[in-house]
């Protein structure tokens, strides 16, 4: 019966370690028409292992998010949360260039169509955004199509990417996020 248990332990554990060892595929697919969706699945296992389904939501999601913030918007912040804010709003960036840095992108596919409604607004925008569509070096993987709209003001498109991440390559940043934003030192001045 103990070997049994003990082979049953050893299961868990090398199933565990290969979950956080190998990467995951995460797959994101989003349109704005007909109506606004976003699908996100991952593949664990380094892709091995069949997709199950992340988020899937669409627009009709949206009255069900806005009740909530009606509920929790008139709830009074505490004393010692406008420090946590600060502390979180400074080194959130950080935290995402870091988490970015360990995420392989497979592929990128973005059409869209973006109007500001005025003309003028619209060709300082598109204009804006061309040294990046074009003049940034992509990979043969990246497909990037945005459209001006000079009539309406719009902004539709859909994107669909896909990106393999191993999980314990994102425990690092995000220990030192924790650290930096809560951990001791973080609440006040550091003693002298």
């Amino acid at each position: 019966m103990t070997t049994v248990l003990m082979a049953v332990l050893a299961a868990i554990v090398i199933i565990v370690v290969a979950a956080l060892a190998l990467p995951v595929r995460l797959s994101l697919l989003a349109q704005s028409d007909p109506h606004g969706r976003v699908r996100i699945w991952a593949r664990p296992f380094g892709g091995l292992s069949p997709h199950f389904p992340v988020v899937d939501t669409d627009r009709r999601d949206e009255k069900r998010a806005e009740k909530k913030r009606k509920k929790t918007a008139g709830k009074r912040r505490k004393k010692g949360d406008k420090q946590a804010g600060v502390r979180l709003a400074k080194n959130l960036p950080r935290l995402i260039k870091d988490l970015l840095r360990r995420v392989r992108v497979v592929r990128l596919d973005v059409d869209g169509v973006v109007g500001l409604g005025d003309p003028a607004d619209t060709g300082a925008l598109y204009g804006r955004l061309m040294p990046l569509i074009y003049g940034v070096p992509w990979p043969d993987d990246v497909h990037i199509n945005v459209r001006p709209e000079f009539g309406d003001a719009t902004l539709s498109g859909a994107v669909d990417a896909a990106a393999d991440v191993t999980p314990a390559a994102l425990v690092p940043p995000a220990v030192s996020f924790a650290w930096s934003t809560f951990g001791p030192g973080s609440s006040g001045p550091k003693p002298s």
